[in-house]
């Protein structure tokens, strides 16, 4: 799937939301690995979504899960 950039941070501008969040790499990696396990029990939802993506709706909801999902 194709994804049109909703926004684009630097690299600078990530590891200061990062570090705003108390974020490490690992624990983003483990949201997006839980969030890949959730979109596979929603067939109504495109399961070509790729990480670039789900990393930024986790920034957009303030890394919680719960609100990514919705």
């Amino acid at each position: 799937m194709s994804q049109e950039i909703v926004f684009r941070v630097t690299a600078e501008e990530k590891l200061e939301i990062k570090k705003c969040y108390e974020r490490s790499d690992e624990e983003i990696s483990k949201d997006i690995v839980a969030l890949r396990e959730w979109l596979k029990k929603q067939p109504h939802l495109p399961q070509t979504i790729d990480d670039v993506f789900l990393e930024m709706m986790l920034q957009r909801n303030k890394f919680s899960l719960e609100k990514t999902k919705n």
